[in-house]
């Protein structure tokens, strides 16, 4: 067994993305079971086979990467692993009402409730065709991607990335459709 303690954290992120791959080639070649530590989640996504989430010095959750992204058992495990948004609103009707619009519901429980979503489960569509209408508060353009702030969709600030090649511009409108399948309502 080999431990590893942040081995790639004082690299630039080029050469940290070459070594990513040398390290999984060579694990998997020797057949090498390693403990990896490290603080970036892109890397313990990346190298892990599974992954496991401490919080404060206990076990919060083990499992696959994917597992631990898409289907945390806590929402301590769904906010500390990537980004999360936090959706307020009502659930009637089959639809979960938010100031922005609705959100087809397929959740459980009805009234009021939170929900979480990633930002890469909210899509970018035209007018009218959308769930809910926010505006535009900030846009990042970080080159594979632009990382949009929204507001007026629920009492917080949405993040929602897209690979929507426009200029967003504070103050935009933006249609969102928020897949319903991406809502998770977690206990703490």
């Amino acid at each position: 067994m080999l431990l590893l303690d942040e081995p790639l954290t004082a690299l630039d992120a080029k050469l940290r993305d070459v070594l990513r791959v040398e390290i999984d080639a060579l694990l998997r070649r020797l057949r090498m079971t390693a403990v990896y530590v490290t603080h970036d989640q892109a890397e313990a996504m990346a190298l892990g086979d599974r992954i496991v989430v401490m919080s404060q010095g206990q076990v919060a959750q083990v499992g696959r990467p994917r597992d631990i992204y898409f289907t945390p058992q806590s929402r301590f495990v769904a906010e500390f692993v990537g980004t999360m948004n936090r959706l307020h609103g009502v659930v009637r009707d089959g639809h979960l009402e938010v100031m922005g619009g609705r959100v087809p519901w397929r959740g459980r429980g009805a009234g009021e409730v939170e929900v979480l979503f990633r930002p890469e489960r909210a899509a970018i569509v035209a007018p009218g065709a959308g769930h809910v209408k926010g505006r535009v508060s900030s846009s990042f353009f970080l080159g594979d991607r632009t990382r949009l702030l929204v507001e007026g969709v629920s009492a917080g600030t949405l993040i929602v990335e897209t690979t929507d090649r426009r200029d967003w511009e504070p103050g935009q409108d933006v249609y969102l459709a928020i897949d319903p399948d991406a809502l998770l309502t977690l206990d703490r």
